[in-house]
């Protein structure tokens, strides 16, 4: 499993296994295949494409686009979600 702990300066696309605890300055894209765990702060969306999982208890600014992906949010998510 692959850790992000720090300040990510653009976008951030997860094909794998991935836990991030960072401050995404840009959009996170979950791919199909992609596992995400998220518990920082995302400045941009998180777009979660099919076949992709996330699960999310932190920050996201942007707002959550889910076009068909496995979604998991904990008591502390903060944003707009699309479904």
């Amino acid at each position: 499993m692959k850790t992000i702990t720090d300040i990510h300066p653009g976008d951030l696309v997860i094909d794998g296994p991935t836990t991030v605890t960072a401050i995404v300055n840009g959009n996170i894209t979950v791919t199909a295949g992609g596992d995400l765990i998220f518990c920082g702060i995302c400045n941009g969306k998180l777009v979660l494409e099919p076949g992709g999982r996330a699960t999310v208890t932190g920050i996201v600014n942007g707002g959550i686009d889910n076009q068909g992906g496995d979604l998991k949010s904990g008591p502390s998510l903060s944003g707009v979600m699309f479904a």
